[in-house]
């Protein structure tokens, strides 16, 4: 609902938001404990790549849906492991998603 309402009110606009992973809402819809101070809040809400790219079509101007690749971060597990774990095959559509959505113009809005 959120998406199809941005689509409406910003026609030719572009959404960029991340998704935690899906597997995230299977395991802990009411939020995880990180830390001996940190609670990871509740995630009920997630979509794969693959999910939200079926929304094009479906959703009245949504025209295109982009996966933008997570920066690499430092050092050797979060530099080189984590995105070479999280671009093999089986691990791939249940990482976290960044992506950019892009509205059509305003006539195909309202469609």
């Amino acid at each position: 609902d959120l998406i199809r309402q941005c689509a409406a009110r910003f026609p030719g606009g572009r959404m960029f938001f991340d998704l935690p992973p899906t597997i995230i809402k299977k395991v802990a819809p009411k939020g995880i404990r990180a830390s001996k101070h940190y609670r990871v809040p509740p995630m009920p809400f997630s979509l794969s790549i693959n999910q939200l790219r079926a929304l094009v079509g479906t959703v009245p101007g949504l025209a295109a849906v982009h996966d933008v690749p997570m920066p690499p971060g430092r050092g050797f597990l979060f530099g080189k492991a984590f995105p070479s774990f999280w671009q093999f095959g089986p691990t791939k559509g249940l990482r976290g998603v960044y992506a950019l959505l892009e509205f059509g113009p305003a006539n195909a809005a309202s469609r």
